[in-house]
């Protein structure tokens, strides 16, 4: 199964620390907002993005707490972008 999620990346330069990775991700589909500080916290939202989409996916139903040990994401991350299927 394939889901297509789709975002607008604003990267976020400060001149004097021109190398620091910072700025935030917007889901086309419901137009919410999410801000990183660095490149591992922009990968772990992805990541994190990406599972919730997966779990609503297989699960249509109304959301469940995530099992233990599985990453939680907020509600509102739950459908987060377009989504297309394969």
């Amino acid at each position: 199964m394939r889901i297509l999620k789709t975002f607008v990346l604003r990267l976020l330069i400060d001149s004097e620390t021109p190398t620091t990775l910072r700025g935030a991700i917007r889901a086309i589909a419901n137009d919410e907002e999410y801000t990183f500080t660095d490149g591992q916290t922009l990968l772990a939202l992805l990541q994190q993005i990406g599972q919730a989409a997966l779990r609503k996916e297989a699960h249509p139903g109304p959301q469940e707490a995530a099992p233990d040990g599985a990453a939680a994401c907020p509600p509102e991350w739950e459908g987060e972008g377009g989504e297309d299927r394969d």
